[in-house]
């Protein structure tokens, strides 16, 4: 019987340790909140640096007076030459109309084969966020933010 005992109090002491591990490792990766908000004509968020394999949820609203888009973009000097329908194939992430007072969320996750194939080398700086909308790019809805290559 007391070795019994023993036993059940080992594999409690056991069951114990693995439960405070599993707790110490923390729950399994969600997405980190990025807040944007499209103005008339600018785009502000709440970050600016995106690292490779990380899962972010985009929560976008509009708070300008007209329908605006937002555009994960390559960087210019890939699209400036671009027709729209070239831009919208190769933004990275898109919506295409947001109405004036509307939240739209969309996840996403930046890697290597979605940000390298733009860039030249580990250089993943320079991409931004844009609204391609007539005339909009030009009065300044865009933000540059950079993504970090992974080690």
């Amino acid at each position: 019987m007391r070795k019994l005992y023993i036993w059940q109090w080992r594999i409690g002491l056991i069951l114990v340790g693995l439960i405070g591990l599993t707790g110490c490792l923390g729950s399994p990766t969600s997405n980190q909140r990025v807040t944007v908000t499209l103005t008339d004509p600018s785009i502000q968020s709440s970050l600016t640096a995106f690292n490779v394999n990380t899962p972010y949820q985009f929560v976008v609203t509009n708070k300008g007076s007209v329908v605006h888009e937002f555009m994960i973009m390559p960087p210019p000097s890939y699209t400036q030459h671009m027709s729209q329908t070239d831009l919208n194939a190769a933004a990275l992430v898109m919506i295409p109309s947001l109405q004036a007072k509307e939240t739209k969320e969309i996840n996403f996750t930046f890697t290597h084969g979605n940000s390298m194939k733009y860039s030249t080398g580990m250089d993943m700086r320079g991409f931004e966020f844009a609204s391609h909308l007539p005339g909009e790019y030009e009065k300044g809805m865009k933000l540059t933010i950079s993504i970090i290559p992974g080690q």
